[in-house]
């Protein structure tokens, strides 16, 4: 499964606001863009000589690996710097590298306990792709952006038409799959929107080889997250939604009685490339996040 599937963001945003962001006095400018940059090559490029995971000692033993690692850290460093001065751009492209590497210091550590995933014979080959495959990420062109920053500003876009609050964000997981004796990388997420006193979220999550997608409707009573109602194929779904294709549509509805605990607010970031929006949930959430008579008035 792709990491990631991104859609065509703004044209001229990013270079709007950058230029906008960077009208600071030059020589700050200067010093905090070699601070960014400094920090971006330092924090995720391997030293060789300080390396301690697994995974770190089995690169630097191996020139390929190597050289790869080092072919992810320049792509890095580039976004990063085409992130310009918008530190809510930068630290969601932190966030998502240091996901990252986590999830291949976990999975590429010791995977034969891992059912589908390489051996140790296939493993250096496996992990070298894996490098490769987010260098390919990092380095992706949108048509004015690198389209991780794209994706980022159309997520912003969309988010300006509802109040926001204490609630919305998302909470993305990311890991890397077993597959046919490989290692996919792929990212999960809640992501949750917020106007006024409505919050529509969305779930998507891998579970025993198949993928889910989960909605709920919720409204913040006396300052708690109380959802009222739910629909699709995960475990917090009930039935599938009313949308579904056939022949799971007989059997389609919303659940008006999840029973899901009350929630209270907790700090998410409020932009992630990888927990895309895809076209096909757009109208559904504005419905959901626009009528606070949803779902009742869409059955």
């Amino acid at each position: 499964m792709a990491a990631i599937n991104l859609k065509h963001g703004l044209t001229h945003a990013l270079n709007n606001r950058i230029g906008t962001e960077t009208s600071m006095n030059p020589t700050l400018q200067h010093a905090a863009c070699v601070a960014l940059l400094f920090t971006a090559a330092s924090a995720h490029a391997i030293d060789c000589q300080k390396a301690s995971s697994r995974v770190e000692h089995t690169i630097c033993a191996d020139e390929k690996l190597k050289a790869a690692d080092a072919e992810m850290g320049k792509a890095y460093t580039a976004v990063m710097q085409q992130a310009g001065n918008d530190s809510e751009l930068r630290a969601m492209l932190v966030r998502s590298q240091k996901r990252w590497l986590a999830a291949r210091d976990k999975r590429f550590a010791d995977p034969v306990d891992f059912p589908g995933a390489p051996n140790a014979k296939a493993l250096r080959a496996s992990l070298l792709q894996a490098i490769r495959q987010r260098t390919e990420t990092l380095s992706e062109r949108g048509k004015a952006a690198p389209r991780l920053l794209e994706t980022a500003l159309a997520q912003r876009t969309f988010l300006t038409q509802f109040t926001g609050g204490p609630f919305a964000g998302f909470e993305t997981r990311c890991d890397f799959l077993p597959h046919d004796g490989q290692l996919s990388y792929g990212c999960f997420s809640e992501r949750r929107y917020q106007n006024q006193d409505r919050i529509c979220t969305l779930q998507d999550d891998w579970a025993s080889g198949g993928y889910y997608e989960t909605r709920l409707v919720g409204n913040v009573v006396q300052g708690r997250l109380e959802t009222v109602a739910a629909c699709g194929d995960g475990s917090e779904g009930g039935s599938p939604c009313p949308d579904a294709d056939e022949p799971r549509k007989a059997a389609a509805g919303w659940n008006l009685h999840p029973g899901r605990p009350a929630l209270t607010p907790t700090a998410l970031p409020k932009l992630d490339a990888e927990a895309e929006l895809g076209t096909e949930d757009t109208g559904w959430l504005r419905a959901c996040l626009t009528d606070s008579r949803y779902p009742r008035a869409a059955r």
